[in-house]
């Protein structure tokens, strides 16, 4: 007798005992998905105020540019009626967006439920699902700018009273001093290396090996994103945008051939385990 086909299902729906008034008085709930699979089943918030983020000027539009409405929809709040009408009439790109939070779902249930075995519990997927759906380029970004802050202040503090270099002082004073931090570390460096190329590498001679090679790793990744993208689907209208750890499984075979062919096998494989491994630290947090 064959073995039973265990299912999985998601759906989304309004949490109704929590909601917030529109101006126009109608009442708004926000989002959630119900998840069951492998005899566990858990609801979490949905995600899809961050999945909006592209689609800004087409949720507008199909809300009859009721900036009001869109808004609250825009931080993951529905009314009934509104949460009717996008699947009656297929609002885009909410109807697409949604069906395709539902799918990536799935896939992160799946891989989880190999990676945990018998272990396999739904009781933490709300932050297993965070991460593993984040954008690869975000978590590398966001990584690569921490260590490269914290060396930069490093330097900055021990050439603080070193007279007899005065350059590294000033030039670390600078950089920490006035760049906007809050911008994504490739935007930084992209651009302070059109303005001010010496002084940029001649930072790097105070940065540990393990830093500048960080930043090669992820400045070669970074330009083939949106290639990869366009690959696997991510660039198509109402689809989620962003590639994510479950993508990267694939994106790190076909980077890795990229990067052999450019800076040799050594370089490949040392540029590959740089970015996996933020990547894996990133979900051993979970």
């Amino acid at each position: 007798m064959p073995a039973k086909v265990q299912q999985i299902h998601a759906s989304h729906f309004l949490m109704n005992n929590n909601a917030i008034l529109s101006g126009r008085g109608a009442e708004y709930f926000p989002l959630f998905i119900k998840i069951e699979a492998f005899g566990k089943q858990i609801e979490i918030k949905s995600q899809i105020n961050e999945y909006l983020a592209p689609y800004m000027g087409d949720v507008e539009l199909s809300l009859g540019k009721d900036k009001e409405m869109t808004n609250l929809v825009n931080q993951g709040y529905f009314s009934t009626s509104l949460f009717d009408q996008i699947h009656q009439l297929a609002f885009f790109p909410l109807y697409n967006l949604l069906n395709d939070e539902l799918k990536l779902i799935k896939l992160v249930v799946k891989h989880f439920k190999k990676e945990s075995g018998k272990n396999f519990s739904l009781e933490n997927f709300a932050n297993v699902y965070r991460v593993y759906s984040s954008d690869i380029s975000t978590i590398l970004d966001r990584n690569i700018k921490k260590r490269y802050y914290a060396e930069l202040r490093n330097v900055f503090e021990r050439q603080l009273n070193d007279k007899k270099n005065p350059r590294a002082y000033k030039v670390s004073s600078f950089f920490l001093h006035f760049i906007r931090w809050d911008n994504d570390f490739y935007s930084i460096y992209e651009n302070y290396y059109e303005m001010m190329p010496g002084e940029l590498k001649f930072l790097e001679n105070y940065y540990t090996p393990e830093m500048i090679n960080a930043i090669k790793a992820y400045l070669a990744y970074q330009p083939r994103a949106n290639i990869f993208k366009n690959m696997f689907g991510k660039q198509e209208q109402g689809e989620i945008t962003r590639l994510t750890y479950l993508d990267w499984l694939n994106v790190k075979k076909l980077l890795s051939g990229e990067f052999d062919k450019i800076f040799g096998d050594r370089t490949a494989k040392e540029y590959i385990g740089i970015l996996e491994n933020i990547l894996e630290k990133e979900l051993e947090a979970v």
